[in-house]
Parts: structure tokens; C-alpha cells; sequence
């Protein structure tokens, strides 16, 4: 796994349970800083637009803006946020609604130290390839510039040089 540290926020409306995940998260060793957490999707939310976290650990019900909410509000607005759903539901209709919204992991609870270990392995995963994509297609927008750039000035020259008629160059 990469070096990259990540910023984590978890959502649990049960105050012990949402301690409870932070505490496995820290004793993984995995690169993840705890950046907030919250009790409901609203407050999330608001926590999410000051920091804006790699991902989104979340309870899928919860009083006032639940998780598939949350989930819905960042895959609209902060589709780079990934998001983990918990839920004590083995519902096939919460899953089903979980994957439409596009979310990373959908774990059923109680969930296990190495259950969690490999769900953010893979969520940190997705984002090391996310990051590497963009600066790959920076370096080669950038590239591509440079290319158009000096082929702008290739052709001046051979403008500005007379020894080619205009409609040659135009070819």
C-alpha cells in the first residue's frame, strides 16, 4: 500500500459503536487520519464540505439524513469520496440501493478488525489509482500543449521563411 496518508470521517448515530470503529481503524496501522466525525448525515455533511475526506466510513440508518443519503449527496457532489456503508440490515434492498449510489464497501454488521482492514485497503487503493490517473492525464494535457505549442512555431517559421507557398503550408 502507498505511503499517501488519508483522511477518514466516520458517521454513527451509537456513540460506543462509532468510538468502537475509530479505535479499529487506528490499531490497523493502515495510513488513515481520523479527519471528523458525526452522529447523523446532516452533521457529516457539514464536516465533509470544510475537510473533504478520501472517505466516508457511515451507518446506513440514522435519525435526520441516513447513510444512503450521505452516500447519494457525496456520489452527486464529491464523487471522489469514496464511502463505506455499515449497516446492521442484511436487507438485499439496502445493498441493492448502496451499489445504484455507487459506494465503495457495503459491510454488514458486527464487522471484524480484518473485515474492515481489507475494505479500507481497497477503498485506499481506489484512490492511490484515482490520483495517479489525474496526474497521468495532467502530465499528458500538459504534453499535448507543448506538442501544439511547438508545432504552431514550426509552422510560422516556415511561413515567416517564404521558401513554402501558403497554400503548401495549409496542406
Amino acid at each position: 500500500m502507498s505511503t499517501q496518508n488519508y483522511k477518514y470521517v466516520v458517521v454513527e448515530d451509537e456513540h460506543l459503536i462509532r468510538k468502537n470503529i475509530i479505535k479499529k481503524i487506528s490499531s490497523l496501522q493502515l495510513p488513515f487520519t481520523l479527519a471528523g466525525e458525526a452522529s447523523n448525515g446532516l452533521d457529516a455533511r457539514d464536516i465533509i464540505e470544510k475537510i473533504c475526506p478520501n472517505l466516508v466510513i457511515t451507518d446506513i440508518r440514522m435519525p435526520q439524513f441516513d447513510g444512503l443519503e450521505l452516500a447519494h449527496y457525496l456520489y452527486k457532489n464529491h464523487p471522489h469520496i469514496k464511502v463505506v456503508i455499515l449497516s446492521g440490515y442484511n436487507d438485499f434492498e439496502y445493498a441493492k440501493a448502496a451499489i445504484q449510489i455507487g459506494v465503495a464497501e457495503y459491510l454488514i454488521k458486527p464487522i471484524t478488525g480484518v473485515q474492515l482492514l481489507e475494505a479500507i485497503k481497497g477503498v485506499a487503493e481506489l484512490v492511490r489509482q484515482e490520483r495517479q490517473h489525474k496526474i497521468s492525464l495532467q502530465k499528458y494535457e500538459k504534453d499535448l500543449v507543448e506538442r501544439e505549442r511547438i508545432e504552431k512555431m514550426k509552422f510560422f517559421k516556415k511561413l515567416v521563411s517564404g521558401k513554402h507557398t501558403v497554400s503548401e503550408l495549409l496542406r
